[in-house]
Order: C-alpha cells, then sequence, then structure tokens
C-alpha cells in the first residue's frame, strides 16, 4: 500500500518532512507520472482503440456499436 500514490505524499506531511500544499502537489505530478506511463503502455499495445469519452451518449454508442461488432 505504500507503494500507492498518496500514501507516501500523506507520510511525508504528517512527519513534518513536506508541506501540506508540497504533498498535494507531489500527489499531482504522480498521478500525471502514472497516467503518461499508464498511456505509453496502451500505445504500444497493438488493437488498442481509444475512444473520446467527453460526449458521453456518443461515446457509450461508439461503445455498444464495438460490442455488437465483436460479438
Amino acid at each position: 500500500p505504500m507503494r500507492a500514490i498518496g500514501y507516501k505524499e500523506l507520510v511525508m506531511f504528517f512527519e513534518g518532512e513536506k508541506t501540506q500544499q508540497e504533498s498535494i502537489d507531489l500527489i499531482k505530478q504522480h498521478s500525471r507520472n502514472y497516467a503518461k506511463r499508464q498511456l505509453t503502455f496502451l500505445r504500444s499495445m497493438k488493437n488498442i482503440e481509444f475512444i473520446d469519452v467527453s460526449d458521453f451518449d456518443k461515446a457509450m454508442n461508439e461503445v455498444e456499436r464495438k460490442i455488437d461488432k465483436f460479438l
């Protein structure tokens, strides 16, 4: 659990090693780094299709269409 994002940073805050804002900034930075690693990993895989979810209804229609096509 101590490897999860947020734990280590909060422990540093509670132990007085970092301020609250420094801990928050570290959590944000580590979250962005993790997301970037995930995207890098997924882009290296073949047959991965990304779906834009900014329009939820459109995204759901696309997902349903892809599932129907797959089945």
